[in-house]
């Protein structure tokens, strides 16, 4: 059960927050930079990669990993992971939702969620999250798409929401790795 937040993300209305923050968190921003808002996960990772470079200080360790749409890749980079580490997808996700918004979902639901029917062409990341990390600390934020047409651009509308979520969603990713989430 979710109900949605004044900043307008929803979250789970009764959380259990961790005992104390990951030593280490990996941010993975994964999707297909080429259908437009699909790539607002890699757009966002790829910002804070850049601020990183630049020696802006962030509020903990972590690493931003671009996944893109490369599964092998994803899988190799969490695989890497210690048992203590947080792991963090941001990604575009249909999920009924008005565009621009962002749902945090705990892993444990996301998990819940999959569907069972496993098979070459249905097979996706969160299968082998599930079976490497079926503990997984961390979330999976997701973004409501405006358009996932072809374009190696955001859509204007997403872009204008760009500075707004880029914000927000560094501030989800502080509070859950300071133990003050409710995403858990």
């Amino acid at each position: 059960m979710s109900s949605l937040h004044p900043m307008g993300h929803l979250y789970p209305t009764n959380p259990k927050s961790p005992t104390s923050p990951p030593a280490n968190a990996l941010i993975l921003g994964i999707g297909n930079r080429l259908m437009s808002d699909d790539g607002i996960g890699v757009a966002l990772v790829e910002a804070w990669q850049k601020e990183q470079e630049a020696g802006c200080p962030t509020s903990g360790p972590r690493t931003y990993c671009l996944g893109e749409s490369d599964v092998d890749y994803c899988i190799n980079q969490i695989a890497c992971l210690s048992p203590g580490d947080a792991l963090i997808i941001i990604d575009a996700a249909y999920l009924g939702q008005q565009s621009g918004q962002i749902t945090v979902l705990p892993w444990k639901q996301v998990f819940a969620e999959l569907p069972c029917r496993l098979d070459a062409h249905s097979y996706h990341l969160f299968h082998a999250l599930a079976l490497l990390r079926p503990q997984s600390l961390g979330c999976l934020i997701a973004i409501e798409p405006f358009s996932l047409d072809w374009g190696d651009q955001l859509s204007p509308a997403m872009a204008q929401r760009f500075p707004f979520l880029l914000l927000e969603v560094h501030r989800i990713i502080d509070r859950h790795l300071q133990g003050r989430s409710s995403y858990v």
